[in-house]
């Protein structure tokens, strides 16, 4: 659970945008079961078509096959067993068949995902004009319960003007068990969504349920199968005991949120009052990022910084987490955008040195050695991948390098 968003300074106005980018996202959906029937009578056909297949998705029904430790489901959407070593190759978000699956979401990771409240559609051009890579309409946290229905109403809208947009949108729904959670999906998966930040993710099985529901909007909708991403957050010590297989259970997901705010769910279901440098959870940050790396997930999201007064903490507590291997931050304030991009993103001396690092182990290889001393430091192979990798990914590899 992530703090209510605060409001933008005044003197914050909407600026003209240029056109987004095409790297919307591309990822599949999913969801259906008779006890969380939508008030919505648009969306109670849907519901009703899908009968015992969606309920039997929701409780995830297990059928084992040999020793693979694969799970299937009626979707087709793959579950996980408690088997790390088979987990691993257990990728989910199948189709059913004669769809063609979207391909995966290419964009790089967000420096800044910025959380905005669903009933404040004009923060969205606010949160563009400061910067960010990505922007969460929050019908979670941030909006009273009796504005939620209006503001369902506003999203459909809001993505729609999307287009004008650099950064992607994403929304923050409610949790997959809120008897709303339908409403939210119907009102939400349109053209100009990129995906769902799955608040409160306790489950692979909560995950396959939702990817099915997001498979019905799709197809009834006219959008790609799989192409709507998934960010999911685990918000209690239980579903970070049990991340890897959450984010194995469907191909969709293409990132986590660490839930590891002072004062959030995480922290005091655990007990945990944090410090101004946060030693106290650097154990679940380095968890939940080890386990989102061993499931190639591309966005690692830190949790937001609520002490809006702390600019200098923030970016302090930005540093930190790029070390740890994080690589970007969800943000609550505009003030907060412009520290986020510039802790999470590459800058010039770090492309100078992968450049350097390259360019001496190339050096030394040609000269027949496997190792080499460069500014004071043993650097081999493996190293020099890792810094190729990095300029590659730039566009950056091939100037300033030796061959």
């Amino acid at each position: 659970m992530l703090p209510t968003v605060s409001p933008p300074p005044e003197s914050w106005t909407s600026t003209t945008h240029t056109k987004r980018a095409s790297h919307r996202a591309t990822i599949p959906r999913t969801r259906g079961t008779d006890d969380l029937v939508s008030r919505d009578p648009d969306v109670q056909t849907g519901q009703a078509s899908l009968g015992a297949t969606g309920l039997a998705a929701i409780h995830c029904h297990r059928r084992h096959t040999g020793e693979s430790g694969e799970v299937h489901t009626p979707l087709g959407h793959t579950c996980l067993t408690k088997s790390r070593t088979s987990s691993r190759k257990l990728k989910g978000g199948h189709v059913p068949t004669g769809q063609t699956q979207a391909r995966p979401h290419d964009r790089d990771s967000y420096r800044s995902i910025h959380f905005v409240p669903a009933s404040r559609p004009d923060w969205v051009w606010t949160a563009e004009a400061a910067g960010a890579d990505a922007i969460v309409i929050d019908l979670e946290d941030s909006v009273a319960p009796d504005q939620r229905a209006a503001a369902r109403r506003q999203i459909k809208t809001t993505l729609s003007d999307g287009s004008a947009l650099r950064a992607d949108l994403w929304v923050r729904t409610l949790d997959v068990d809120n008897a709303e959670f339908e409403d939210d999906l119907a009102a939400v998966v349109h053209e100009g969504l990129t995906g769902i930040l799955l608040p409160k993710t306790e489950s692979a099985e909560q995950v396959v349920a939702a990817s099915s529901r997001l498979l019905h909007f799709e197809s009834t909708r006219g959008l790609a199968p799989g192409s709507t991403a998934l960010i999911v957050s685990p918000e209690s010590p239980a579903a970070v005991g049990d991340l890897g297989d959450i984010l194995r259970a469907d191909r969709r997901i293409i990132g986590v949120g660490f839930a590891g705010a002072d004062g959030g769910d995480l922290c005091n279901a655990l007990g945990i009052s944090q410090s101004r440098d946060r030693r106290e959870v650097l154990y679940l940050r380095s968890r939940v990022q080890f386990e989102a790396v061993l499931a190639g997930c591309r966005q690692i999201i830190e949790s937001v910084w609520v002490d809006l007064d702390d600019a200098d903490g923030f970016s302090a507590d930005c540093q930190l987490s790029r070390r740890l291997g994080y690589t970007g931050r969800g943000t609550i304030h505009p003030d907060q955008i412009a520290a986020a991009n510039a802790a999470y993103g590459p800058g010039p001396q770090q492309i100078a040195d992968a450049r350097a690092l390259l360019t001496a182990y190339r050096e030394a290889a040609a000269a027949g050695h496997g190792a080499a001393k460069h500014r004071g430091r043993m650097i081999d192979a493996a190293m020099a991948e890792g810094a190729e990798r990095f300029l590659a990914r730039l566009g950056a590899l091939d100037s300033g390098v030796r061959k």
